[in-house]
């Protein structure tokens, strides 16, 4: 892996590079294609499995896509925070903690039938706690779950939810009554249990640069040029019996958040080198 600080990017330019190549469809006309999980992953310790989910925890230098033979713009926010959730019988409320695990992938990507594709994926993961957070203190998970590929907490969203500003570095994803699952704890979660329907609203925004990154990872094949930020969020859920409603943005704490513009699996070429394998855009 090569991890590198870069001073600028054309963003533009890569934009209109990848784009051309995915199949152009009118909206009447478009064909809904599953894309294909990132081929490496982790063994999660709560699943109490020894399954490779294809997904990696946010941080440096981690591939941040959970869909490979992509390329385009891609966001991650990892975040804490708090809120109210109300009891909808009785008007009671209770405050609760959250931790929140966010992306988007916007671009091209080839699909699990070999077609070139366009679209725009959300990867959500809402989890709540009472107290602390922790597995015996988490009341709900809310996510798309995991499909019969491996596809990880992955679902399609409406374009137009997702704005990257490239000159600015910033981005937003605006999603509103999403249909998601509540599994009420990551464990559960992961090993596909129980789960009930919830519909969630988010706004995420990414703002306030912090560093500028290049990273090429020749094990994971995916290579990006990033703009580590400060992310903010604001969500609310509504289930059978309850509510939920975080605080407002400016409360919302990061942990870890990046834009950037990404290449993987198929739109990388392996250049054999003197030195090993280098990962080159097709």
């Amino acid at each position: 892996m090569c991890l590198a600080l870069y001073s600028g990017v054309s963003w533009r330019k890569l934009l209109w590079r990848a784009l051309p190549r995915a199949k152009r469809l009118l909206p009447g006309q478009l064909q809904r294609a599953s894309p294909k999980p990132i081929p490496g992953g982790i063994q999660h310790p709560l699943s109490g499995q020894s399954r490779l989910f294809h997904v990696f925890l946010p941080g440096h230098g981690n591939e941040p896509s959970t869909i490979t033979d992509f390329e385009g713009f891609i966001g991650l926010a990892h975040l804490t925070g708090s809120g109210n959730k109300t009891n909808m019988r009785t008007g009671s409320s209770a405050r609760l903690l959250f931790d929140a695990d966010i992306r988007f992938m916007k671009g091209a990507y080839i699909d699990v039938k070999g077609r070139n594709q366009e679209g725009v994926f959300g990867c959500i993961c809402l989890n709540l706690f009472e107290g602390q957070m922790d597995v015996e203190n988490q009341v709900h998970h809310f996510a798309p779950g995991i499909n019969r590929r491996g596809l990880f907490w992955t679902t399609p969203i409406p374009p137009e939810s997702v704005r990257v500003i490239p000159d600015a570095g910033i981005a937003s994803m605006d999603v509103t009554n999403l249909k998601l699952r509540d599994f009420y704890n990551v464990p559960n979660g992961l090993r596909g249990g129980q789960s009930a329907p919830v519909t969630v609203s988010l706004h995420v925004k990414w703002s306030g640069i912090k560093q500028r990154v290049r990273i090429c990872d020749r094990v994971d094949t995916f290579d990006g040029q990033f703009i580590e930020h400060r992310p903010t969020l604001e969500w609310s859920a509504q289930q059978t019996g309850f509510t939920f409603v975080s605080d407002p943005a400016p409360w919302s704490r990061s942990t870890f958040g990046i834009i950037g513009y990404e290449h993987n699996g198929r739109y990388l070429k392996r250049v054999e080198t003197g030195n090993g394998a280098d990962w080159l855009l097709l």
